[in-house]
């Protein structure tokens, strides 16, 4: 089909040239008009017209072709129109100012094709040589790749971070596409391109890293990772919506979703984006900014920022076994609760943990660092709880002992220049973007993703199949 395609312009083109080029004899006769007799000469001009239509990686040169055959077109019958035209003094004097007028007509034109031309040829070859740069900066591009690969790292353009929930799968939401990565590779599984260029927050993956939910501006948006289709969009309010008034969950057992946003919680099948009755008491509840489910939903957490007060709900109750009020709470607060639902943690005014134990209520004390935290988790078996602390002065990783209430490590984090900070679910590893060096002479030099174990610090690396 597009050979064919070519064909058809190519026969198109020579069937045009022919056209006009009998046209130009034809009008070139004694008698003339000044616009049939310079009708030849505007023709190479059209060659202005062929650097704008054609692609960009196209080179200059089939215009400079053109020029070239139309001005020789054009000199040949301009000089055949002075020369027939009729003199008033027949003769010799006649013939010598004929050909003066066909030798200053020739030297004025070539001059005008010449330095169309040589305009066309020095922009061809500055096309070359940025295509040229731009292989040089391809080659060490791969090679930045095969050597951040070799390394343990993931070389990509910065964006949101998630961890799917076995730590496999490692997703990366830009501004116009989501890549998902598998970690046991280094390779990318897949990747969701055509985006809108809108904002993203609240990346959530369900339990079994099928699907991922997140927020696009003023929309919420769910994909199947398993059937590589997406992004549905489940909830789309006004442009006035703000991203952090959304807060999604993953109700597995149900394959349900569940969404708040403005303090309304809704509820959506994850394959038909169906909305679904909200089986929940503790979410119909108004005025709700942030809410927890554990993993077993025996427990529902929510807080209200108009009481300024935390609810603790058991399964299907009608009312909450304890509150705790008043509680201050940073804006777009962090709620959790642990694996075994037995703690519950809230990201304070200031960017402090506090900490209940959800069967009594009774509130935990933690030594909480002078900075405000940036991201936490509780560990898998509940003993603990990994935080993070971002600035862009000093980084800090804690875990803390949740029996005792005590700091058991805290350590430098060993990187800077950072952003998409994020945690695994069971706080053992965090990953980020790591930006290139200011200083690093190669500034086009794409972002790695880097990963780190938060009790040590120390790298993760180990891909075993090659990039």
């Amino acid at each position: 089909m597009a050979l064919l395609f070519g064909l058809l312009i190519m026969v198109g083109a020579l069937i045009l040239t022919a056209i006009l080029l009998w046209l130009s004899w034809k009008w070139s006769r004694p008698g003339a008009s000044f616009f049939k007799l310079a009708f030849p000469s505007i023709l190479p001009f059209l060659a202005i017209v062929i650097r704008i239509v054609q692609p960009l990686s196209v080179q200059s040169f089939p215009a400079i072709i053109w020029v070239g055959g139309w001005g020789a077109i054009a000199l040949g019958i301009l000089g055949r129109a002075i020369w027939l035209r009729p003199g008033e003094d027949p003769g010799p004097l006649s013939v010598r100012r004929r050909k003066r007028d066909i030798i200053f007509t020739t030297v004025v034109a070539s001059i005008l094709y010449t330095g169309w031309g040589t305009l066309s040829l020095i922009d061809t070859a500055r096309m070359r040589q940025a295509n040229v740069r731009h292989q040089h900066q391809e080659a060490e591009n791969q090679a930045q790749r095969t050597a951040e690969w070799n390394a343990g790292r993931i070389v990509t353009q910065p964006g949101g971070l998630c961890y799917s929930p076995d730590g496999r799968t490692l997703a990366r939401a830009g501004l116009e596409d989501l890549e998902i990565w598998d970690l046991t590779t280094g390779k990318r599984y897949h990747q969701f391109e055509g985006t809108a260029r809108k904002s993203y927050t609240n990346l959530r993956f369900d339990r079994s890293g099928t699907h991922l939910a997140m927020n696009r501006k003023h929309e919420v948006e769910i994909y199947n990772i398993a059937q590589k289709s997406g992004p549905m969009t489940l909830l789309a309010g006004p442009e006035t919506w703000h991203d952090h008034q959304n807060h999604l969950c993953f109700l597995d057992d149900q394959e349900t979703l569940i969404v708040l946003s403005n303090g309304t919680a809704h509820a959506f099948h994850v394959d038909t984006g169906e909305p679904l009755p909200l089986r929940l008491p503790a979410l119909q509840q108004s005025d709700i900014q942030a809410f927890a489910i554990s993993m077993n939903h025996a427990w529902q957490a929510t807080w209200s920022p108009g009481r300024k007060q935390i609810a603790a709900w058991k399964s299907g109750a009608s009312t909450p076994a304890w509150v705790a009020n008043p509680v201050e709470a940073r804006n777009s607060p962090e709620l959790q609760l642990s694996h075994d639902g037995h703690w519950l943690a809230l990201t304070s005014a200031g960017g402090t943990l506090t900490v209940w134990n959800v069967e009594t209520g009774i509130e935990q004390p933690l030594l909480s660092p002078k900075e405000g935290i940036s991201v936490f988790r509780f560990t898998a078996d509940g003993q603990q709880l990994v935080a993070l602390q971002y600035g862009l002065s000093d980084s800090h990783a804690y875990i803390w002992n949740l029996v005792t209430g005590e700091l058991a490590i805290s350590h430098h984090l060993p990187i800077a220049a950072i952003t998409g900070l994020v945690l695994d679910d069971r706080g053992g590893e965090f990953a980020a973007n790591v930006l290139p060096s200011s200083n690093n002479e190669h500034h086009f030099l794409k972002p790695t993703i880097q990963r780190f174990d938060t009790a040590t610090g120390a790298e993760h690396r180990g891909f075993s199949i090659p990039p």
